[in-house]
Order: structure tokens, then C-alpha cells, then sequence
């Protein structure tokens, strides 16, 4: 898979550290809007802001408290083209659901 210029919308678990968080600065560089989870709410704010710093234009969306997790996915459903969550190696490719 080759990282061209995205408007997906990608939810990427396991984003505040390793793959998951490399995935994430890759992907804001190519437009992608990201909706980022990660089991501790500080080392994915510091992620989030890290990429931000780097990337000031990447449109990215911190999905860790629950009250996140809830509305975001609701509004997201019908919108992500692409799953990756890098704790189970789990990817979907490119699809809409609704």
C-alpha cells in the first residue's frame, strides 16, 4: 500500500507510541483525517501534539476519553474508509459502509 494523497478518514488504534503513532505522522502528511485511540489519554495527547507540532495542518481527532468515543464514532461510521489497529495487526482496506 502506497501512501498517496488521502481524504479518508482512518481510525488508527494504538496511536500513542510505535506503529501506530508512525502510521498516524505518515498519514496526516498525506491529508488523511485521523481519529486517533490509545489506552493512555497522556501519551496520546503527547502524540497527538507531536504530530501537530511537526504537521500544523493535519486535521486529527484525540478519541480518548469516552465521552469522544461515543459521539466521534457515531459520526465517523458512515464516513471511515480505513481500520488499522496496530495492537492485533488488524487492517480493513478502503471501504464505505453505509
Amino acid at each position: 500500500m502506497g501512501f498517496e494523497k488521502t481524504e479518508a478518514t482512518i481510525l488508527i488504534t494504538g496511536a500513542s507510541d510505535g506503529l501506530g503513532k508512525e502510521a498516524a505522522r505518515k498519514l496526516a502528511t498525506q491529508g488523511a483525517c485521523l481519529i486517533l485511540h490509545g489506552r493512555s489519554e497522556a501519551k496520546l495527547q503527547a502524540a497527538v501534539d507531536e504530530i501537530l507540532n511537526e504537521f500544523p495542518d493535519a486535521r486529527i481527532v484525540n478519541l480518548s476519553s469516552i465521552a469522544h468515543h461515543t459521539i466521534l464514532l457515531r459520526l465517523a461510521l458512515c464516513r471511515w474508509t480505513t481500520f488499522l489497529d496496530t495492537s492485533l495487526g488488524f487492517f480493513t482496506p478502503a471501504q464505505n459502509c453505509c
